[in-house]
Formats: structure tokens, C-alpha cells, sequence
């Protein structure tokens, strides 16, 4: 059970989430309700703990999707502008293009 789940009581929606393959980790991407100026961040539950392990914070906009890579290290955000590669172990992010270009 989560402590404290995102609700319509703190004035954050949420637009989308995804649990890491392991399933111990949900993420989720929560933002205000100005549709105007969207700005998200991204919550990373600790499912056995039931409270938030880190936050991610950026330049997101309202982000639209989340996805796991396989082994559960790196988490992708997209937003209808950018996608953006996450490394949960430091919490560092790259935009996707930034990646594609280095290969």
C-alpha cells in the first residue's frame, strides 16, 4: 500500500504510469492543471516500501508516456516535444536525440 498516492487533493493529475519490469518500482508521471504551462515531474514508488524513492525533475512539459527499458535502468519520458532518457541510478537525463546522434 502507498503512504501518500498522487490525488485530485494535492492539485496534481496524473497523466501516466508504469511499473519497471521487476515490478518493485511504479512510476508516475504527475503534473499541476495548468494546461497552459504543463510542467511534470516523475515519481518512483518503491512498491515493497509503499513510499516515493526518488523524484525525477526537468524541463518535461506534460509528459504523455513512460516506458522501462528491460532491465530497469533507464526510464524514457515522452512528451509531445521531446523524449528523454533517465539513468535511476545517478538521475541524470539526455534527450533521446542526444543518444541517437553518439551512436
Amino acid at each position: 500500500m502507498l503512504d501518500r498516492p498522487p490525488s485530485s487533493a494535492d492539485d496534481h493529475v496524473v497523466y501516466c504510469v508504469s511499473f519497471a519490469p521487476d515490478g518493485r518500482t511504479l512510476a508516475i508521471a504527475v503534473g499541476g492543471r495548468d494546461i497552459e504551462r504543463p510542467q511534470c515531474e516523475v515519481r518512483l514508488w518503491d512498491m515493497e516500501r509503499g513510499r516515493v524513492r526518488a523524484v525525477l525533475r526537468g524541463e518535461l512539459g506534460m509528459v504523455h508516456s513512460l516506458a522501462f527499458d528491460p532491465n530497469g535502468k533507464t526510464l524514457v519520458t515522452g512528451s509531445g516535444t521531446a523524449a528523454v532518457l533517465w539513468d535511476l541510478a545517478t538521475a541524470s537525463s539526455q534527450s533521446a536525440d542526444q543518444q541517437l546522434l553518439r551512436q
